[in-house]
């Protein structure tokens, strides 16, 4: 099997070659003047399986190709039949609503409006005949108009044709020689030469082998459309498409001679290996090494039919021939695709000598039919990045390269090296070296040999190595180096820039890369070795191994885009209690994770339940990892890490401290278990019997967490403390699917995130089956304001996220992305079979952690409800409701997120039976009263804060109906205070309030109360209310904003009302005034 590589380098700055008129093609043959496109799958930096937005153009002319609905877009195939090379994949078909096509703008200059044509293209058909025609590349909008330039497809069954301007007499039929067949490869060009006689003037080639010419053409130029080209089908509104794949198309709008015919062949022959006519290079095939890549040719068909300047695909150059002959050429290939590689394997890394570097790459010469004399022969070092100043060129008869002879530059110009007049023998082997090139050295002091600032370290830099002998040293930019060696007493300082290496990293000193990020790419197996060090981000993107021999602790992202990564059980993924607080994440998994890894979460000091989920599978119990494997209940093995995890004798009324360590548990006076799993089929929460067994990734469960280890486990009101949980297994990576969930509609299903790594909820609601796509649900520990050890609340409540809108039901942090190590609920969509599947591209980890919730394009009203204390000092909800309207919403209750039940207050609307977390209902109508539901109260004043949209364009009313009292919310008076009496039924009753839209009740009388106005505000002391209509009865009372009443005052008959004896304290306070038309509320500041 022949081998190959590619890397794609981007380079800095644009550098000046002194070949500007020279070739610069497929084969060698082209210029930006006449090479008008050149598409080839080897320059795509795709995986196996993606699909393909754009196919980029490497000639000079910028016409990608490209495809921007989603659905008809072929897809990239990383290896193939065509020599192991990747190839697009096109799917055939004949509708053009899911069928693969690919598009250049009808814009694009060169297609037409010319007198000549070359075309040459690479495909493998698999489905011909159905459709009947199939188009590898075509330039028409229709098949009868006159804008029509060209095409090249497979029609009637499997012959070749091609059409210049039209169907008629510009159509070349191939004939029975121009048959191809499925699942076979073939070359196939064709040209057009408007200033030959019409019977010369048109040819269809396959595999290099003339198969027609065309005799009844009369047009002598291409017709300039201003049609896209297609590839994949004959025009964009034509339902026929190409069935097969495709590697590479050029065009030329030249008609290139016989010589550049037979080299551009060649090159595509011993490229995708496919046997051709006129086949002149040997050296593709097995028995002369297969140096099949970056194959350019010199030669000569006749004085005026030659090519004698040819750069390709790859570095070389070969020009100015001093005896080229009729019928000879001269052909040189590289046994690897990436030309440009280097051979690393003579380096050593630890030493601060100079060493000699090899091209990876090996050429071999060829030669047909006679000896070309002297060439010059040239190499563009630019993505090697090594002094071109001390490159010579060995040569050998040999491919071990025994005694070569050694050739010394003649010049270099910019990143060109250039050797003259050398005379090769048919079968030489060829490399470059580079002579000894010195490593990039920090001293204690200074850097030196680096193309950065200082002479330290930049991209550019990547086949040097780079040593690091002192203290102090820092980076200021990104930077490549081939491997790195920080010595012992040397420390080096990453900063936030990138550090990408190819082959090793040893740190025998110190490594601060906490904010920075460690690459390691290229095709060389990779090891890192010596102390241990913290990096931001981790990222490898080779097809090689990884070898980690010492402590990795990453912070941010682990990101294994290839490769094989082989963890030695030694990475730890760690978090931080920062605002906001993360933990590191794993990135979409493109290669392998070999080996265990530790992952944790930070949970800031509270007592609450959490909903958590493993991201990885141990191969050791709970107890070893989240107890940190204690020798008893009052052990604190790692402190900071974490929790005592209970249940010795649940529903037993006292547990004895000779129970500690009972099947895994840690002793606690209840001996009450704190870890549960749910049962979604019965459904019902289910204590967890023991924790001597393992941790599965994905495994959900509720866990009760009190702090770290060295809490007093004995006492209820022991203050938390900040905690980490952490496991050491394997991690979840790949597809993986839950499918024990409830079969019943609108159930609910407990589900874990079994990635390290925060997970788009929209995708994977889409991507799951039988899954309602509106809310999903998770556990905020933080609401319910501040948690008072040993009393009741504040110990969290389920939030309602809006998938729709990523907003959610209270001040909650929780989004559209469910957090690493988190669990969650969604609900079954019908009465049928759910399961839920999480995919690699669902992972979010760009997204802030935590991040505060969207802003809704909705309209609607958000409520939250707090207990008084925690309102007035600024801290959380204990629940939330949000009601969102839309015209497109059912009244009936199947388009809301039903609620779920919290262990304190509960805050709901209700419809009958139907509690609803978020409620989602037409636009209000006036007299409309919507019931609220509000249960568990454990405080004694509490407030409801309002949040309505500006375009509501209604009044809304709080209805109380205890107090029997209306009170309207608006934008400025948005909060509403009350007090509860437990021993009051009407006053703890669920159903005390409700919302009213613009209630008649209150259309006439109100408007009495328009023209009241409550002044001075703020007051220092005494205030009026006006505009009381003669005769009426007052009542005034005033409440604190904890719902406290702190004042009552009663008149009769005054139309201005005057209250001077109100002696509260500065702040805020509610002013109800009620008459016999109505009631009115006013906000009061005391200063």
């Amino acid at each position: 099997m022949k081998k190959f590589t590619f890397v794609i380098f981007i380079l800095p700055f644009i550098l000046v070659s002194p070949f500007i008129f020279a070739q610069n093609g497929p084969g060698g043959v082209g210029s930006p003047s006449n090479l008008n496109l050149w598409l080839k799958t080897d320059n795509l930096n795709l995986s196996e399986g993606d699909l393909v937005e754009f196919w980029y153009d490497s000639s000079d002319n910028n016409n990608t190709a490209s495809q921007l609905t989603q659905q008809n877009r072929p897809i990239f195939r990383a290896t193939s039949s065509l020599n192991n090379l990747p190839v697009i994949d096109f799917s055939g078909g004949d509708d053009s609503s899911t069928s693969d096509f690919m598009t250049i703008p009808g814009d694009a200059s060169n297609f037409g409006g010319i007198n000549q044509m070359s075309l040459f293209s690479v495909a493998r058909p698999s489905n011909l005949g159905s459709p009947a025609a199939q188009a590898i590349i075509s330039k028409r909008d229709n098949q009868s108009s006159t804008v029509y330039s060209f095409t090249m497809f497979f029609f009637e069954g499997n012959k070749t044709y091609t059409d210049v301007n039209n169907r008629g007499n510009g159509r070349l039929d191939g004939g029975p020689n121009s048959e191809v067949s499925n699942n076979s490869n073939f070359i196939i060009s064709a040209s057009f030469n408007g200033l030959q006689a019409a019977g010369n003037r048109q040819k269809l080639y396959k595999d290099s082998e003339l198969v027609a010419t065309s005799s009844t053409i009369s047009s002598t130029q291409i017709n300039s459309s201003t049609s896209q080209v297609t590839i994949g089908k004959l025009n964009v509104s034509d339902e026929r498409h190409f069935a097969g794949q495709i590697p590479e198309i050029i065009f030329y709008n030249t008609a290139v001679n016989q010589t550049q015919r037979k080299i551009i062949d060649n090159y595509l022959s011993s490229k995708f290996d496919i046997s051709i006519a006129n086949n002149i290079y040997t050296l593709d095939n097995p028995a002369n090494g297969n140096f099949d890549f970056n194959v350019i040719g010199i030669g000569r068909e006749s004085s005026s039919d030659s090519h004698r300047n040819s750069k390709g695909s790859g570095i070389i150059r070969v020009n100015n021939p001093s005896n080229l002959n009729n019928g000879e050429y001269l052909f040189i290939g590289s046994d690897i695709l990436n030309d440009s590689s280097l051979d690393f394997t003579s380096i050593d890394c630890l030493s601060v000598a100079p060493d000699d570097i090899l091209t990876e790459a090996t050429w071999r010469i060829g030669k047909y039919n006679g000896d070309v004399g002297d060439v010059d022969i040239s190499f563009d070092t630019s993505s090697i990045g090594l002094d071109p100043n001390v490159a010579e060129l060995l040569v050998s008869s040999s491919p071990n390269f025994v005694n070569p002879t050694i050739i010394s530059s003649s010049s270099v110009s910019g990143n060109d090296v250039v050797f003259s007049g050398v005379n090769f023998a048919n079968g030489d082997y060829i490399k470059l070296r580079f002579k000894t090139i010195v490593p990039i050295l920090w001293d204690g002091t200074s850097f030196s040999n680096g193309s950065g600032l200082a002479n330290a370290p930049n991209t550019s830099d990547f086949g040097r190595k780079l040593i690091i002998d002192g203290a102090n040293a820092e980076l200021n930019e990104d930077a490549n180096c081939f491997c790195a060696t920080i010595t012992n007493n040397s420390d080096l300082s990453l900063n936030n820039n990138i550090l990408d290496i190819k082959k090793q990293f040893v740190n025998n000193g110190v490594f601060d890369g906490s904010e920075g990020t460690l690459e390691f790419s290229g095709d060389l197996n990779k090891f890192i070795s010596g102390k241990s060090f913290e990096v931001a981000n981790f990222i490898t993107h080779a097809n090689t191994s990884i070898n980690l021999d010492t402590t990795l602790d990453i912070n941010n992202l682990l990101d294994v885009r290839g490769g094989t990564l082989i963890t030695g059980d030694d990475i730890n993924l760690i978090c931080n209690f920062g605002t906001p607080g993360k933990t590191a994440q794993v990135g979409p998994v493109g290669g392998t994770i070999v080996g265990d890894v530790t992952v944790e979460q930070c949970y800031p000091a509270r007592r609450a339940f959490r909903l958590i989920s493993p991201s990885v599978t141990t191969s050791t119990s709970i107890r070893e990892n989240w107890q940190e494997n204690p020798a008893g209940y009052q052990d604190d093995p790692r402190p900071g890490y974490g929790t005592h995890i209970t249940g010795v004798s649940p529903g037993s009324a006292n547990a004895s401290v000779g129970q500690d360590g009972n099947n895994g548990f840690d002793y606690s006076p209840s001996g009450n278990a704190s870890m549960f799993t749910f049962n979604n089929a019965t459904p019902s929460w289910d204590r967890l019997t023991n924790t001597n067994g393992g941790l599965t990734a994905g495994e959900a469960y509720r866990l009760f967490l009190r702090g770290d280890r060295s809490i007093n486990i004995t006492l209820n009101g022991s203050p938390p403390t900040n905690t980490r949980l952490s496991a050491t297994g394997v991690l979840a990576a790949g597809t993986q699917t839950e499918i024990n969930l409830s079969n019943t509609a609108d159930a609910f299903n407990f589900i874990g995130n079994p990635y390290q790594a925060q997970v788009d909820m929209n995708a994977l609601v889409t991507g799951s089956s039988n899954i309602s796509g509106l809310e999903y649900y998770v556990w905020d520990p933080t609401l319910g304001g501040i948690p008072a050890p040993g009393s009741p609340g504040g110990r969290g409540a389920y939030v309602a996220v809006d998938l729709g809108t990523g907003n959610n039901t209270s001040s909650s942090s929780a989004n559209e992305f469910l957090q690493p190590m988190q669990a969650f609920f969604v609900r079954t969509g019908t009465d049928a079979t759910a399961s839920v599947t999480f995919q690699e591209a669902m992972k979010a980890v760009n997204q802030t952690q935590t991040v505060v919730k969207s802003n809704s394009v909705q309209e609607y009203i958000n409520i939250q409800l707090f207990n008084a204390e925690a309102f007035s000092q600024g801290s959380t909800p204990s629940d939330g409701l949000r009601i969102n309207f839309d015209k497109s919403f059912s009244i009936s209750t199947e388009d809301d997120s039903p609620k779920l039940g919290n262990l304190d207050e509960n805050l709901a609307r209700v419809e009958g039976n139907a509690f609803s977390a978020i409620e989602r209902r037409p636009l209000p109508e006036a007299t409309q009263e919507l019931p609220l539901f509000i249960n568990q109260y454990r405080r004694e004043s509490y407030v409801m804060k309002f949040d309505v949209t500006d375009n509501l364009n209604t009044q809304i009313f709080v209805k109380d109906n205890y107090l029997d009292a209306l009170t309207e919310i608006t934008s400025s008076d948005n909060i509403y205070s009350f007090a509860i009496e437990s021993s009051i039924p009407e006053s703890v009753a669920s159903d005390r309030f409700s919302l009213v839209f613009e209630p008649v009740s209150l259309s006439t009388p109100e408007q009495s109360l328009v023209n009241l106005s409550l002044y001075p505000n703020p007051t220092k002391g005494n205030f009026s209310i006006s505009g009381i209509d003669s005769g009426q009865d007052t009542e005034v009372k005033i409440y604190n904003l904890i719902g406290q009443q702190v004042y009552t005052a009663k008149s009769s008959g005054q139309s201005t009302l005057e209250i001077a004896d109100f002696n509260g304290t500065t702040g805020v306070y509610l002013v109800k005034l009620k008459t016999n038309q109505g009631e009115k509320t006013f906000k009061l500041i005391k200063d």
